[in-house]
């Protein structure tokens, strides 16, 4: 097994070990704790606990298994057709050339490679955000908080969809790296 996919397994346990740990001493009461099932059902300090390693578990158990030889398959298949980034996309998305946002509307648009390349970015998306979580907490321990005017439900949403394009950036540099690698290897 790969020690960077453990890697980024421990940090994943950690920052999520962090994140409770300066929520708790930032605000003691859950009061404006932006984890969605913990605030919309008011939930404990026990619940935050058990819902932050269930769903760490759930993320790190779909990492491990998460391989990419659809991708590389696709890579071998098309290589010789790609010769600039938007051409990787196509080839690995739909299987042939054709404008950017046809291949986001493409019916035949490959799921598979998408999912795979999401629950792929999904921890170091996740680790970033509790991160920058864990951050706003020790601010607010400071009495110097980001949000502390927004009403939580609002985090919620800004936060939801900040790791949305979290996610996507995170998958075009990813597919990026891999296309120059491509172009590296295809030169004689």
């Amino acid at each position: 097994m790969n020690k960077s996919k453990w890697l980024i397994i421990l940090l994943l346990f950690l920052v999520n070990i962090l994140d409770v740990f300066t929520t708790y001493k930032a605000e003691a009461t859950l009061k404006t704790e932006t984890s969605p099932i913990i605030s919309w059902f008011k939930l404990g300090w026990n619940h935050l606990w058990i819902y932050k390693f269930l769903i760490s578990a759930i993320v790190a158990i779909i990492f491990l298994n998460i391989n990419n030889s659809r991708l590389a398959e696709k890579e071998r298949k098309y290589a010789k057709y790609i010769h600039n980034f938007h051409d990787y996309l196509s080839y690995i998305f739909v299987d042939k050339q054709m404008n950017f946002w046809k291949v986001l509307n493409n019916n035949k648009f490959d799921l598979k490679i998408f999912f795979s390349l999401f629950f792929q970015m999904l921890p170091i998306s996740m680790i970033i955000m509790m991160l920058l979580a864990s951050i706003n907490n020790i601010l607010t321990i400071y009495n110097i908080s980001i949000f502390k005017e927004i009403p939580t439900q609002n985090v919620i949403h800004i936060i939801s969809l900040f790791n949305f394009f979290l996610l996507l950036f995170l998958i075009f540099v990813f597919l990026y790296k891999r296309y120059k690698q491509l172009i590296k290897n295809a030169r004689p």
